[in-house]
């Protein structure tokens, strides 16, 4: 079974504390460097839910592509939370 990421519209609307993570996550996603176009096709994948092969032919992006974008978006994504975590804390 393929893992299906969690998407943004399964929230409920009286979790407070999982839409303020939401609302920092997206716009973490926003400020990711927009050449190559990592912000949409993050917005795609983990929002929208589109499968990798769905966005490749949507977007004309070749799939090996999107992964390599995937791998360093993760990794910027991490460094930003983790940081943002211990700055909270």
């Amino acid at each position: 079974m393929m893992y299906e990421p969690p998407s943004i519209h399964t929230l409920r609307q009286g979790d407070a504390a999982a839409w303020t993570s939401a609302y920092t996550l997206l716009w973490e996603v926003d400020r990711l460097q927009p050449d190559p176009p990592v912000p949409q096709v993050f917005r795609d994948r983990f929002i929208e839910g589109w499968s990798t092969d769905e966005i490749a032919g949507r977007r004309g992006i070749n799939r090996n592509t999107l992964l390599t974008y995937f791998a360093k978006g993760l990794r910027t994504l991490r460094e930003r939370l983790t940081r943002l975590e211990g700055d909270l804390l």
